[in-house]
């Protein structure tokens, strides 16, 4: 029987080296795998990073772009409120003198008397095609059939009408 114990310890031993060598191989396979790995995710971070830093540069410029892009709409509203107040005066203007009477004109020298009467039918007939388009569209009429019907521009009486309001 004790050929048998020192026949089995060496086949014992043979098979615990395989396992050993079998675990050693394993591990340093798993290791080399580990390395790959992180080395592919060490890599993709650095990307990530660089997506990071493109995407901070792009929201950068993007906001730029938005502020300057603001501030032009803002120098552009503040020109137009200045405008619209300048026009708002100057329709003041034009709405007083409407409503004034004209003065009365000194009378025509002897030799402008006959120049004149020309220029004074030519204003009235001006105040009757107004009266006129003031007339019809108080009746309703659209801005287009008024100015064709008293021989004006639609944008007399477009005038005429907003000076009506």
């Amino acid at each position: 029987m004790s050929s048998l114990p020192s026949k089995i310890f060496p086949l014992i031993q043979v098979v615990a080296d395989f396992l050993i060598l079998a675990l050693l191989l394993f591990y340093f396979l798993k290791r080399k795998e580990d390395r790959q790995r992180d080395k592919i995710l060490e890599v993709r971070a650095k990307e990530m990073l660089l997506l990071n830093k493109s995407m901070d540069s792009l929201i950068k410029d993007a906001q730029k772009v938005t502020e300057d892009w603001i501030n032009a709409m803002e120098s552009k509203q503040s020109q137009m409120k200045s405008l619209l107040n300048d026009l708002e005066a100057k329709k003041e203007q034009v709405l007083k003198a409407l409503s004034e009477k004209p003065a009365a004109a000194p009378a025509p020298q002897k030799e402008n008397v006959e120049k004149a009467a020309v220029p004074v039918e030519e204003e009235k007939e001006e105040e009757d095609k107004y009266a006129e388009a003031a007339r019809l569209a108080e009746e309703g009429y659209p801005p287009d059939e008024i100015a064709r019907k008293v021989n004006l521009s639609r944008g007399e009486v477009e005038l005429i009408l907003d000076l009506k309001k």
